[in-house]
């Protein structure tokens, strides 16, 4: 963008320039957020109005920050919060990077809201903006498509179209079906089955051993920098540390793991059926 950045993840594609996002930079925007819902749901279906409101008010699978007084102010602020609060845990009220950008519109000047049905058209927004075909041009609730995030889609079960929500099918894509039959295709061309069987670099320990995103939320709490025993090299810590008894309960409970604490935690199941308060 002129005099400007922007993010873009890396399943959208591009039907267009995005005009819309170069007015606002020249009527002085520091920032341009797509909001996930720009009208009410009234379904059963997923997501829902809560879930949005769990992952963040607006995507940030597209953020376009433009040449503007505020900018490293704002940068700044976001690295800062990123740095220990970028990760899953909705009971604290956190999500990756999108949660703190909720803040964003309130923290800072100039910040805009880009509610064009054109933009950032995916699965959490369909409902209000149906897609067609008018002549050669593609169309999302009446207006043309500047880009579509195909989030959570599977190339070998295009049927269910994203495996992030229960409300459509391939078979509702009406005249977008071959767009999106395309985009798989493409996809498969490409590498998708070579490179989605990639090991994720930061997925063991040193010695081999798996890391489950209960270790990762023990870690958080009791050897990142910042707590009492920062560990100088995280992938290196011994797995009996894990293991020390937990802090985290009364003493009347019974006594068990860190790591096991932080399971029965983050299971509803579990914290049902075993009463450790």
């Amino acid at each position: 963008a002129k005099d400007g950045v922007m993010y873009i993840d890396p399943d959208i594609q591009f039907f267009r320039s995005l005009s819309a996002v170069e007015e606002l930079f020249e009527r002085g925007a520091l920032a341009v957020l797509t909001p996930h819902l720009t009208a009410p749901l009234h379904d059963d279906k997923t997501p829902s109005e809560l879930s949005i409101m769990r992952a963040g008010v607006y995507n940030c699978g597209f953020v376009a920050i433009a040449d503007h007084p505020f900018r490293k102010q704002m940068l700044d602020w976001w690295a800062r919060r990123l740095e220990f609060g970028a990760f899953v845990d909705p009971e604290a009220g956190l999500f990756t990077d999108q949660k703190w950008i909720d803040l964003a519109p309130g923290l800072f000047p100039d910040v805009r809201v880009l509610r064009h049905s054109g933009y950032n058209v995916a699965y959490w927004n369909l409902l209000h903006r149906p897609l067609a075909k008018v002549g050669d041009q593609y169309t999302a609730g009446g207006e043309p498509i500047a880009f579509f995030h195909f989030s959570g889609i599977d190339p070998h079960d295009p049927v269910v179209f994203s495996q992030h929500q229960s409300r459509f099918s391939e078979a509702d894509l009406g005249a977008f079906a071959p767009v999106f039959r395309g985009y798989i295709n493409e996809l498969l061309a490409n590498g998708y089955d070579r490179f989605a069987k990639a090991p994720y670099a930061f997925g063991t320990m040193k010695n081999g051993a798996a890391i489950v995103p209960e270790m990762r939320q023990v870690f958080r709490r009791h050897f990142d920098i910042g707590t009492p025993h920062p560990a100088r090299d995280p992938f290196a810590i011994d797995a009996a540390a894990f293991d020390k008894p937990t802090d985290q309960l009364s003493k009347a409970a019974p006594r068990i793991s860190m790591l096991l604490h932080e399971v029965w935690r983050r299971r509803d199941l579990l914290r049902d059926s075993f009463d450790l308060s």
